[in-house]
C-alpha cells in the first residue's frame, strides 16, 4: 500500500471506518481487484436520497425565509394612513399574500408611549 498517494490512502481509510461502523463489507478487495458489494449499494442508495432530502429541506427553509409573512402591526395618524398607507398596503398585499396587516389610524399617535404589544 506505500505506492497510493495521500488522497487514496484517505479514501481506503475512510471506508474502512464506515465499514466498522456499520458491520458490513462495503468492498470486497483482493490483491488485484475491488469489487462493491450489495451492502454497499443499499447503503449508498439510502444515503443519496438522505442527501436529496436534507438538500430539500434546506430549499424550503430558504423560500420560507425569502417570503415576508406573519403580522404587519401599523399605527399611523389618519391623513397619512388614508393618503399614503392605503394604495402602498394594497399593492404590498398583492405581492406578499402570507401578510396580515393590523393597521391603527388615529387622529395623533404617540410613537414614544405607544407599544405594538
Amino acid at each position: 500500500m506505500g505506492w497510493l498517494t495521500s488522497r487514496e490512502n484517505k479514501a481506503e481509510c475512510d471506508i474502512r471506518f464506515l465499514e466498522e461502523r456499520i458491520g458490513a463489507k462495503l468492498m470486497n478487495r483482493t490483491t488485484r481487484q475491488q469489487s462493491l458489494t450489495e451492502v454497499r449499494r443499499i447503503y449508498y442508495e439510502r444515503c443519496k436520497q438522505l442527501l436529496a432530502d436534507a438538500d430539500a429541506a434546506d430549499a424550503c427553509a430558504d423560500e420560507m425565509r425569502a417570503v415576508p409573512r406573519g403580522v404587519l402591526k401599523i399605527h399611523a395618524p389618519v391623513s397619512f394612513g388614508s393618503q399614503c398607507l392605503t394604495p402602498a398596503l394594497a399593492n404590498y398585499l398583492g405581492r406578499f399574500p402570507d401578510v396580515k396587516v393590523d393597521l391603527k389610524l388615529k387622529s395623533f399617535v404617540d410613537f414614544v408611549v405607544h407599544t405594538f404589544g
